[in-house]
């Protein structure tokens, strides 16, 4: 029903009040985040996001950001220590 992301790591909640602008993000040691077009970690911009890569919906889970497009594809990015 386009509420849950089901992934290897369990099930992510993408609830929102407001279509297309779903955010679930657990607590996570990298503080990242999507702004606009970027990737942030701790508010640095950290990746740009070309247009076809540019979220419309983001999940943040432990080490994993999922980003949600408008053409249904769906990115996964894995974050580790340096």
């Amino acid at each position: 029903d386009g509420r849950y992301l089901k992934t290897d790591r369990g099930s992510l909640s993408l609830d929102s009040s407001s279509p297309g602008t779903c955010h679930y993000h657990e607590q996570s040691i990298y503080a990242i985040s999507v702004k606009d077009e970027w990737v942030t970690q701790d508010g640095q911009n950290l990746i740009w996001l070309s247009p076809d890569y540019r979220a419309t919906c983001s999940a943040l889970f432990n080490d994993m950001l999922v980003l949600g497009h408008s053409s249904g594809q769906v990115t996964f990015l894995e974050f580790t220590p340096s």
